[in-house]
């Protein structure tokens, strides 16, 4: 697993869902995140957590729910926007 993915995942786990909520998450690199393990909130914490984390800024045109669907999807936009810099 790529570090962004194991970072998001971390993430999740422990900032969003919370480990006092029971057993770890069973999820793969192409798992749908939104609307299950990721609500509207949690989608504005991952987000900021990114940008903080490997000091990007998401513009509009990244801010659309299928780069954030799943934690491939949001290892390739990470990974472009790394490129870009």
């Amino acid at each position: 697993m790529k570090e962004v993915g194991r970072r998001v995942r971390q993430f999740v786990e422990t900032e969003i869902r919370g480990e006092a909520e029971g057993d770890p998450l069973r999820w793969e690199d192409e798992t749908p995140l939104l609307g299950s393990y990721l609500d509207s909130l949690g989608l504005m914490q991952l987000i900021d957590f990114l940008e903080q984390e490997y000091g990007l800024e998401f513009d509009d045109d990244d801010l659309r729910a299928e780069h954030f669907s799943t934690v491939s999807r949001i290892e390739a936009l990470v990974d472009r926007k790394l490129v870009k810099r």
